[in-house]
């Protein structure tokens, strides 16, 4: 069985730590297949949870996209244990309080305009 629909299998019940692991280590290695295993276990639960956030399917997909980009980006970087849901869940929040923030700042100023 490959990684992919190992990762994919594991989502329902929450993926098992030793596959975790070993899909983390693929990713630090540069590993194309960790990250699709990855991204078809959680690509889902990611956007989701933006669009609940936004309101917005489009803001959601951007943010989504956005998030898996820093993923690849910062791969290397990752602690051999890092949680790679937490991680992106995180990363997806903060990109959309970024987003909110700079919403909030060319309404400012616009209304200076």
């Amino acid at each position: 069985m490959t990684l992919s629909r190992l990762a994919a299998e594991s989502v329902m019940g929450g993926m098992d730590r030793d596959l975790e692991l070993q899909l983390v280590a693929g990713l630090r290695a540069g590993d194309p297949d960790a990250f699709d295993a990855l991204y078809e276990a959680l690509h889902g639960r990611v956007y989701n949870f933006l669009a609940r956030l936004s309101n917005s399917r489009d803001l959601a997909e951007d943010l989504s996209e956005e998030a898996w980009l820093r993923l690849v980006t910062h791969a290397e970087r990752l602690q051999p244990d890092t949680r790679v849901a937490a991680w992106l869940f995180t990363v997806a929040r903060h990109l959309y309080v970024s987003y909110c923030r700079s919403r909030l700042l060319e309404d400012a100023h616009l209304g200076d305009l």
